[in-house]
């Protein structure tokens, strides 16, 4: 009788260990989903991003030109005041 007692808590505890498995399974699972969505999540930001980055040089390309533009004429404008006062380039220099 001793024999049987032994093999019924054995099939109990595969049971419970069953149930363990089961539910182990299923955090798994939820977990296995959430890395999927943030994964998702994450290329399209990344996409995202490196569209907004092309934006960001094309309009960062944009301000410094105008920048050198508005400097190359404040540089021709100023050329233009010392000529007419008479004087050259070289010679504000060596002052």
């Amino acid at each position: 009788m001793l024999p049987e007692v032994v093999l019924l808590d054995f099939v109990i505890e595969l049971e419970r260990g069953i149930s363990v498995l089961e539910n182990f399974n299923v955090c798994v699972s939820i977990y296995i989903s959430w890395w999927i969505r943030a994964q998702g999540a994450y290329s399209i930001l990344s996409a995202n991003l490196e569209e907004q980055e092309g934006n960001y040089q094309n309009l960062r390309n944009k301000i410094i030109i105008k920048r050198w533009n508005d400097l190359r004429q404040q540089c021709a404008e100023y050329t233009e005041k010392v000529s007419a006062q008479g004087f050259s380039i070289g010679q504000i220099l060596l002052i």
